[in-house]
């Protein structure tokens, strides 16, 4: 439905009005409004995706690291040139992927998301 006001007050007047004329039901108990509901779902959707992609990220850049003992800005030098690559490292888009997944992308990714995340709930 669409309202003329995002007030809980307003919101349920107009839902009794509208049950009351479809439905002749007189009294709404209470009004739980959700706001962007599916907006929310595809940004947590994508939220819950990136996590898993920083958890392995993560969990690749660690290992490499103490392998090679080398520090953060090492490892992304390695990942984003293909000479350097390791084989085992996360790709972006699936298995067959090419493109590595540089973990201050990802952070940046997640902070974007997070900042999505307040905006729907404001």
């Amino acid at each position: 439905m669409q309202f003329e006001q995002y007030d809980p007050a307003s919101i349920k007047r107009e839902i009794e009005e509208e049950l009351k004329e479809r439905y002749g039901i007189e009294e709404v108990v209470y009004v739980n409004p959700v706001y962007d509901i599916a907006d929310y779902y595809r940004v947590v959707a994508s939220q819950h995706e990136i996590t898993k992609l920083k958890l392995l990220t993560d969990d690749h850049m660690n290992n490499y690291m103490k392998d090679n003992s080398c520090d953060k800005a090492a490892y992304i030098e390695a990942i984003n040139n293909p000479d350097t690559c390791p084989k085992d490292a996360p790709k972006r888009g699936g298995l067959c992927s090419k493109r590595s997944c540089d973990p201050t992308e990802i952070d940046q990714e997640l902070a974007d998301i997070k900042e999505r995340l307040e905006e729907l709930d404001a």
